[in-house]
This record gives structure tokens, C-alpha cells and sequence, in this order.
């Protein structure tokens, strides 16, 4: 049974059949299936997927990477308008999907089946730490004392019981 949590509240996925479980006090008497919020039927799994995906859309993952960007590394890569580092969402989303798995059973590390059932979430994964890896490099080459992002500030930033600047490994 796989508990969701969506805009109608808690649901639990049968096949591909839903039911809402009521999460506060109110009667849990079923309500002919409907859904209270989006008052339509309840979806396939795979047609939730969809109502949910489209709900932000990727619009929002594009604003998403450009806020943290620029907030944490003082970059502007305006995924918004621009095409060039979309790909930073989707590898992502893609690496995640194994990370959810291992996080809720860490049993598929062994023998690496992980590598064998994921393989598009490896090479997301890849495509991910590439892309981290060339943005590390590039911001501490770049002088951005003014600029004000965390990745700046964690630089500079003294371990007060060491009085020694972080390693780059601590950072």
C-alpha cells in the first residue's frame, strides 16, 4: 500500500484505484470517489502523475535551479529563457528517483542491482555531479567578495575552534 500525500489530503493507492483517508476529525465516509479538491474522479496512477506534473510544471524546476544558483553560488544561468542548462533539472529528477529507492531500501546496494534497475538515475546522477563539479571549479577561480552568496561567505568563514579557513572538502 503506498500512502500519498496530495491536494486532497492523505490518499492510499490500490492498483490503480485511490481512496482519500480522512485526516482530521471529520467523518470518514467515503465521498462517491471524488476527489474534494479538484471535484473530478480519482485518476489512474499514471493520469495523477500527470495531473501532478503538470500542476508546476517544468517551469518551476527551471526557477527552482536558477534561485538556488544564485543564491548560493552568486550564478546566473537563467534556465527560464534559456535552454543551455536545463539539463540540471532533469539529470536531477532522474538521479533522484534512485536515491528515493535506496533511501527506502538500501538493500538494493547489494551486488549493485541498484546500477542494473537504474540506469538512467546513474547517468542523471553522472550528468548531475559533471555539471556540480565544473560549477565548483568556476566559482573558486571567480572573485565574488562582493557578490554575497553562501558559497562565498563558507569560504571565507574561519572554524572558530581551529581558527583555520574550511577545507574544500568541508565546504
Amino acid at each position: 500500500m503506498l500512502y500519498c500525500l496530495g491536494p486532497g489530503g492523505l490518499t492510499t493507492e490500490y492498483g490503480n484505484h485511490n481512496s482519500q483517508l480522512s485526516v482530521s476529525s471529520r467523518s470518514n465516509a467515503p465521498t462517491n470517489m471524488m476527489n474534494r479538491t479538484w471535484n473530478q474522479p480519482y485518476a489512474s496512477s499514471d493520469e495523477a502523475r500527470g495531473l501532478r506534473q503538470n500542476f508546476l510544471g517544468p517551469q518551476g524546476d527551471y526557477f527552482t535551479f536558477d534561485a538556488i544558483a544564485e543564491i548560493i553560488f552568486g550564478m546566473r544561468y537563467n534556465a527560464l529563457r534559456e535552454p543551455t542548462y536545463r539539463f540540471v533539472a532533469h539529470a536531477l529528477e532522474a538521479s533522484n528517483v534512485r536515491i528515493s529507492a535506496l533511501a527506502q531500501a538500501p538493500m538494493l546496494t547489494t551486488g549493485r542491482l541498484d546500477k542494473n534497475l537504474f540506469p538512467s538515475s546513474i547517468r542523471g546522477r553522472n550528468q548531475f555531479l559533471g555539471f556540480i563539479s565544473s560549477l565548483l571549479r568556476c566559482c573558486s577561480k571567480a572573485s565574488f567578495s562582493d557578490n554575497g552568496n553562501m558559497f562565498t561567505f563558507l569560504e571565507t568563514t574561519k572554524d572558530p575552534v581551529k581558527e583555520k579557513m574550511l577545507s574544500k572538502s568541508e565546504i
